[in-house]
């Protein structure tokens, strides 16, 4: 998972507010810059997802199918992850007589966050997006 953070600025001609990561501003950008862009806002720019999972509702794949395809990534991220917290965890236990001591619990590690699998509405919203904005091309 990415996490996009932009920052409210204010132009100090017009004095108007934006984000940096929103669709006006970034059009407003030269166009080497736009393409180094890995990520679709949507109108607000509230919200983004990856080009890549954009790419893959482009090649035709369904709503359903990127949603289920995006979760196992995010699980095996996820799990690999836990894998090596939990291996780590245990050399540090393992050297606990010679002053190295684990400040948390083995089975501390949190829950798999379901929030960052993009959901159907999510999906379908920023490819018909994507469609209005590349229509004209």
């Amino acid at each position: 998972p990415k996490s996009v953070v932009g920052i409210d600025a204010k132009c100090s001609a017009c004095k108007k507010h934006f984000m940096t990561h929103s669709g006006t501003y970034l059009e407003s950008l030269a166009m080497d810059l736009q393409t180094k862009r890995q990520f679709m806002t949507g109108e607000q720019g509230g919200n983004a997802l990856d080009y890549t999972v954009i790419r893959m509702l482009r090649s035709g794949l369904t709503v359903a199918q990127v949603e289920r395809l995006a979760e196992t990534e995010l699980q095996t991220h996820y799990l690999a992850l836990k894998a090596a917290y939990i291996e780590e965890w245990d050399k540090v236990d393992a050297l606990r007589g010679v002053g190295r001591v684990n400040s948390c619990r083995r089975d501390e590690y949190p829950e798999f966050p379901k929030h960052y699998v993009p959901g159907r509405g999510h999906l379908t919203r920023m490819f018909v997006h994507d469609y209005w904005e590349n229509k004209p091309y």
